[in-house]
């Protein structure tokens, strides 16, 4: 037997022993199979399956780095994920497509829309430098009005004059954990 055969078992023992699972599911797993679960493209006209998973992929990876989102369950944060990156995309078939995700997950409704509440509140606070703590959900759903109960809330910018609107939209939510970055850099700059 060579050395890093014997230390390979003996980490697999010390695992095994611990009780600890190295091949966990989270979040960003779960999101493919949701994802394969409905079509999002016959139930919009204006879906791009590539832009949903990048929204939803980005908020995954900023929901990774709170720790409110640390004691949710990994189907919740991943349809929290799919839910606010549908919304924030203007999803025309938003509570259908949501409801037949719940009912193929068997998570309850009532926690997908507070993570995506969240999920919302944390990007807010994200892009204004600050970080979503739980002392500050408070203070911070009172400073940031709650989304609206109807998804009609302007999250897109209209491009007139664009013959290729209907098929690009620019939301105004980031699309990757460094263009959030680079926002948080801007405001620490401009102040």
């Amino acid at each position: 037997m060579s050395p890093p055969f014997i230390f390979q078992q003996w980490e697999l023992l010390v695992l095994d022993r611990l009780g600890w699972e190295l091949s966990a599911v989270t979040p960003y797993s779960i999101l493919d199979h949701l994802l394969r679960t409905v079509d999002l493209a016959s139930a919009n006209n204006n879906a791009d399956p590539a832009t949903i998973r990048t929204h939803a992929e980005t908020f995954q990876a900023l929901a990774a780095t709170e720790y409110v989102f640390c004691g949710q369950s990994p189907a919740v944060v991943a349809l929290g994920c799919l839910g606010a990156a549908l919304r924030g995309l203007r999803f025309d078939a938003l509570g259908e497509t949501m409801l037949a995700l719940v009912e193929a997950t068997g998570v309850s409704s009532e926690s997908v829309v507070a993570c995506m509440e969240q999920i919302e509140v944390s990007i807010t606070l994200s892009m204004s430098g600050a970080s979503f703590k739980p002392e500050q959900q408070k203070s911070a759903s009172s400073s940031i009005p709650p989304p609206p109960a109807s998804s009609t809330a302007p999250k897109v910018i209209p491009q007139p004059g664009n013959s290729a609107y209907h098929h690009q939209h620019q939301s105004t939510t980031p699309t990757d954990v460094v263009d959030i970055a680079s926002m948080e850099m801007g405001s620490l700059i401009a102040a």
